[in-house]
């Protein structure tokens, strides 16, 4: 089985990278693997309908795309920007829905980081109604870790072994979803 997992943040010392390296240990602890699609790496264009008309999907979306395709599930683990998605997560699902849409049927696991105090409730709760019109099957748990300065090292490791079980056990929740669709 193969899950694709999307950070929502481009930034390099993201508290979201840093909680989704154990999320990721948990799915790999089960056997199977995961695919990180750095959205910094695909630098997809802002979607324009005009864009799209002129040159169709371009050839990093269609990339992008066909890994989201082939995976089993998803996984996305993002900030909170101004109380709402980050404009990369939700471009390059903008984009990735055109022409065809991978997502779905996939079911789809979501955590996030913030130094706020409400982590990432509110993002999340944002990025629910495009999941779900994308035909997503969402996973009931969703992990939410607010003040994430006071929950991660310098070097990026989880300084509670809670929570460090929570999120690999959101990636095993992941992959017995999966799972028991397949039967």
């Amino acid at each position: 089985m193969k899950i694709a997992a999307i950070p929502g943040s481009l930034r390099r010392g993201s508290y979201n990278r840093m909680a989704l390296r154990y999320i990721k240990e948990g799915i790999e602890e089960t056997g199977n693997e995961v695919e990180v699609l750095d959205l910094k790496e695909y630098a997809f264009p802002i979607f324009d309908g005009d864009l799209e008309a002129e040159v169709g999907v371009p050839e990093i979306v269609a990339k992008f795309k066909s890994t989201i395709e082939e995976s089993d599930g998803v996984l996305i683990v993002t900030p909170e920007y101004n109380h709402g998605i980050p404009g990369g997560l939700k471009n390059a699902v903008d984009w990735a829905s055109r022409k065809g849409n991978p997502f779905r049927g996939k079911f789809v696991a979501i955590a996030g980081a913030s130094t706020g105090s409400w982590g990432t409730t509110r993002s999340q709760i944002a990025i629910l109604p495009v999941l779900r019109s994308l035909g997503m099957i969402l996973l009931p748990n969703q992990i939410y870790i607010p003040k994430a300065e006071s929950e991660f090292d310098e070097n990026g490791n989880a300084k509670d072994e809670k929570l460090i079980e929570r999120l690999k056990d959101l990636g095993k929740e992941l992959v017995k979803a999966v799972d028991r669709n397949k039967e």
